[in-house]
């Protein structure tokens, strides 16, 4: 092991040297340094280095490979929807999980312990896997994981963690000087706590074509380790925010970082205390003075709610009244802005006639109304008279009518088309510019999603 402080690393990766991270994280902190670094030497261009997770590099190392036609003719790489779907069509084949009350939900650790088998070169053939050792879910793996295999080579499909194994056999049948083609004469490893036999036995494989592989480290910041008990979880975020206030207030311009083994679940209640502490009064919505290495769900952002309840309207033959209310405040569609007051005194109108349920016709029926219902103003409109509104529950009726058996691909078409046609997710453009570049983003994922959806063509049916 060699350690390199940071200048001397970003010095090689300058000369062309491959650094390959344990995380995509560690590989943009390092990728902002070097430009950091490089700014600070005066330099006003340069190549990008050769900076990658190792997953990016693997992904990065197929590719090359296919592309030479080193790998011969190698079936295509599932996606991870395509994955899951294929292991959902074995499950569903499988006479065993007619039990079962969700046997699709077993998809994705079917899919994990797959990983982990080839990863960690496990013998799928030693006496614990079979039935004679009592091990009943050992024995359905093996059976489950027979037939993904048997589809994947009938519809010429590789699964992700296939990739390593056939790059090893690469490497391993490659001979010269110069390396491994693809990797290039020396690569650097920084960050890995733990090496897996597969990872292992291609940097052996690697270094036998003559690759030279040199494990590196960044020597740690020095500092001192002190242990503190709390008495309970609200005690434990309450002192935990107060040192992270005296730490920022002793040194403004440090980089402090707290470590939430459980981040997922307890997400909103520390921000709840960071917000008490750090920031006391202060609207911290749109900037906040710290940032949560973890993202919120897709499903979770207001704009992709707002997406869901649209094509939850327009799939269902009654409209709960809630999912009505939401669309009629969302002001991610069009006329959110322009017709808030309308569809505000619509959705009361709708509350007090429908408390529950009520058909979609009766939203664009209502949203078209012009009449007279003022008597202080006969000539008034109807202040539930929404044009826009009742364009976009017809736009969801229309396409109510017209949901019929289709491909996947087609599906997740005609959703976009119809949440274009309905506005989303830009509303009446009226959103700061940083909202919208934070709907752009949010855009950007959904068209992923649905570029997900429409790929499921290849593995369904």
């Amino acid at each position: 092991m060699t350690i390199f402080k940071p200048e001397q690393l970003f010095e090689r990766l300058s000369e062309g040297r491959m650094v390959v991270t344990g995380n995509s994280r560690l590989a943009r902190v390092l990728a902002n340094r070097y430009t950091q670094w490089r700014t600070a030497r005066g330099d006003r261009q340069w190549p990008t280095p050769r900076l990658k997770s190792w997953d990016a590099w693997i992904i990065a190392l197929w590719d090359e490979a296919v592309l030479e036609g080193a790998l011969g003719e190698p079936g295509s790489v599932l996606g991870r929807q395509q994955l899951l779907a294929l292991w959902e069509s074995v499950l569903a084949a499988d006479p065993s999980t007619g039990n079962l009350l969700r046997p699709d939900s077993l998809a994705a650790p079917l899919a994990d312990t797959r990983a982990l088998v080839i990863e960690w070169q496990v013998d799928l053939h030693h006496p614990s896997w079979h039935a004679s050792a009592g091990n009943e879910n050992c024995v359905a793996f093996l059976r489950w994981n027979h037939g993904f295999e048997t589809l994947c080579r009938k519809r010429g499909w590789t699964p992700p963690e296939d990739r390593l194994p056939a790059l090893t056999r690469l490497a391993a049948e490659t001979s010269g000087t110069t390396g491994f083609s693809p990797v290039g004469p020396g690569v650097d490893l920084l960050g890995f706590d733990e090496w897996s036999p597969a990872r292992e036995a291609f940097l052996d494989a690697v270094a036998g074509a003559g690759t030279v592989v040199e494990r590196v480290e960044i020597p740690p910041a020095a500092g001192r380790a002190v242990l503190w008990k709390a008495t309970d979880h609200r005690d434990e975020l309450d002192r935990m925010a107060r040192w992270l206030r005296r730490c920022h207030e002793q040194d403004p311009s440090a980089r402090i970082a707290v470590v939430v083994p459980d981040l997922a679940a307890r997400r909103v209640e520390i921000e709840r205390q960071l917000r008490a502490v750090l920031a006391p009064g202060g609207d911290t919505a749109e900037s906040p003075p710290w940032n949560i290495s973890y993202g919120t769900p897709l499903a979770r952002l207001p704009a992709i709610e707002a997406a869901f309840d649209l094509l939850r309207v327009a799939g269902s033959p009654r409209v709960d009244i809630r999912d009505a209310g939401r669309l009629l405040r969302s002001p991610w569609i069009r006329g959110g802005s322009s017709e808030s007051s309308s569809r505000g005194l619509l959705e009361k109108f709708l509350r007090e006639e429908y408390p529950r349920q009520f058909r979609l016709g009766e939203l664009r029926y209502r949203a078209s109304e012009e009449g007279k219902r003022s008597r202080h103003d006969p000539d008034a409109p109807s202040p539930l008279f929404s044009p826009l509104m009742e364009d976009i529950a017809n736009r969801l009726l229309r396409f109510q009518r017209d949901t019929g058996k289709r491909p996947l691909s087609d599906w997740a078409h005609a959703f976009d088309r119809l949440l274009a046609a309905c506005g989303w997710p830009h509303g009446d453009n009226e959103a700061p510019a940083g909202d919208h570049d934070r709907d752009w983003q949010t855009f950007q994922h959904w068209q992923e999603a649905l570029r997900d959806l429409a790929s499921l063509d290849a593995v369904s049916g």
